[in-house]
């Protein structure tokens, strides 16, 4: 049997080389200069002409010790599923070469697609909590929302089956609860009832789950000011630039006064909208700024009145 090494003027890549090595079988063919071989490179150490190049590295992926950088090994985990990403995809008619598998093996495949399925979810809670981020994955692409607000809209809803809500309560009630509740904590100006539209639910149950939501978890949720509704409505009412302007100075001269204390604020915003356009000459009816706004003619007349009355003795 032969003892002479395998690798005997090539390079081992199992061979981590941190020192260089130094060869004169050969010199550079540029400066005639002593040739370096150092990690599978080869390169002349007088000009640094690089001869050869072999940078095949074996090893693991490093482990660091903060927790917030992770090795980098397959998808990173994404809280909208209810396992994290954490499962096996079972592919269909080809395999990772790209072959078509036979009838055969297609066939195994799908029995075990099956037992896989039927086997992944583990309990009914992990059941639940899949619907459940499901439902807000509709919500939010129908809303045409960020991925933030599903991530946290789902991060919400985990903790809720922690805290043993599902229990008496419907999961398409607690879904759009869960997105107004994610959109609250992040201080976004969007109303409950423009969420219930697109829900599987109607508006009263999902303000009754979202306020269990918000008494059980002691949500971090931030004030929404009138001012944030005022770009959403005028834009969805399509008002020339100066009936926004004019509304945000209703608004910001009612909150100086203290007339927003305790108001709803898209209210507010609505009946700021429509003293706006009066006093501009745009015509803007109460139902329509009332169906656009998602709130009653009873509430922006109400607020209206205020405002107006409030311009009435500043001036």
């Amino acid at each position: 049997m032969a003892i002479q090494p395998v690798y005997d003027r090539a390079f081992d890549e199992d061979v981590d080389d941190h020192e260089p090595e130094l060869t004169s079988e050969r010199s550079c063919e540029e400066c005639h200069g002593r040739l370096r071989t150092r990690d599978g490179e080869t390169a002349c150490t007088e000009c640094g002409l690089l001869i050869r190049e072999y940078r095949l590295d074996h090893r693991p992926a490093p482990f660091y010790e903060d927790d917030d950088k992770q090795p980098r090994t397959g998808a990173p985990l994404s809280p909208t599923l209810h396992d994290y990403g954490l499962t096996t995809e079972i592919g269909y008619r080809k395999d990772a070469a790209g072959n078509t598998l036979p009838v055969r093996k297609r066939r195994q495949l799908t029995r075990l697609r099956r037992h896989h399925s039927n086997a992944r979810w583990g309990t009914t809670a992990n059941k639940n909590l899949g619907r459940g981020f499901s439902e807000i994955g509709r919500l939010t692409t129908a809303l045409e929302m960020p991925g933030t607000i599903r991530e946290q809209a789902c991060t919400i809803l985990r903790a809720a089956q922690r805290e043993d809500l599902f229990s008496g309560r419907s999961i398409d009630a607690l879904a759009p609860a869960s997105v107004y509740a994610a959109l609250r904590c992040l201080g976004l100006p969007w109303t409950l009832p423009e969420l219930a539209g697109d829900a599987c639910c109607d508006v009263s149950a999902a303000r009754q789950s979202y306020n269990v939501l918000n008494r059980e978890i002691e949500l971090p949720t931030r004030p929404v000011r009138p001012k944030a509704f005022i770009p959403r409505f005028a834009s969805a009412l399509d008002v020339p630039a100066r009936v926004r302007r004019r509304a945000g100075e209703l608004v910001e001269q009612a909150a100086q006064d203290g007339l927003t204390m305790g108001s709803k604020p898209s209210g507010v915003a609505a009946g700021a909208l429509y003293l706006a356009a009066r006093k501009t000459g745009v015509s803007l009816t109460q139902v329509e700024i009332a169906e656009t706004t998602s709130v009653t003619p009873v509430t922006l007349r109400r607020h209206y009145k205020r405002l107006a009355e409030a311009e009435v003795e500043s001036s």
